[in-house]
């Protein structure tokens, strides 16, 4: 990479505002809490598992996945602590991802999101924080019904 272009990139990094894990998970339950699961799911996409909750709702278990990229290429490990995410970003696969995040979405009994909760945060494409670059910006509001 040519030396100008590379410090280009990180002036741009450091221009680049950080939000916290924390403040995003914040106003992220302020937005969401109360509001149908689907409402959620509409805006960042469909959760990849949801088991039963003692209180009769659900826990979701949402990851973040890039547009575009191959399912074929993504490989998640269990381990103790959580999930990790590891996608192929070799030449021939291009760069199709540069962090991961995970978040469990509780709901009650009507399928209302009662909270939010950050499971797994990696470094973003930009940022000390992925789940920040997915969650730092509210969502247009979107209509949704059953």
């Amino acid at each position: 990479m040519k030396p100008i272009l590379l410090f280009a990139l990180l002036l741009l990094a450091a221009c680049t505002p950080y939000t916290p894990p924390a403040r995003v998970m914040d106003d992220l339950n302020r937005e969401f809490v109360g509001h149908d699961s689907g409402e959620f799911f509409a805006d960042f996409g469909s959760a990849v598992s949801s088991k039963a909750a003692r209180n009769g709702g659900l826990d979701y278990r949402w990851v973040s996945i890039e547009p575009g990229a191959a399912a074929s290429h993504t490989t998640l490990f269990n381990r103790p602590g959580g999930v990790y995410g590891f996608m192929d970003t070799s030449p021939a696969n291009g760069d199709m991802m540069a962090g991961y995040c995970e978040i469990r979405i509780h709901t009650d009994a009507d399928l209302r999101i009662t909270q939010l909760t950050l499971v797994n945060d990696s470094p973003g494409k930009f940022s000390g924080s992925r789940c920040a670059e997915i969650f730092g910006q509210s969502p247009p509001k979107q209509e949704f019904t059953r």
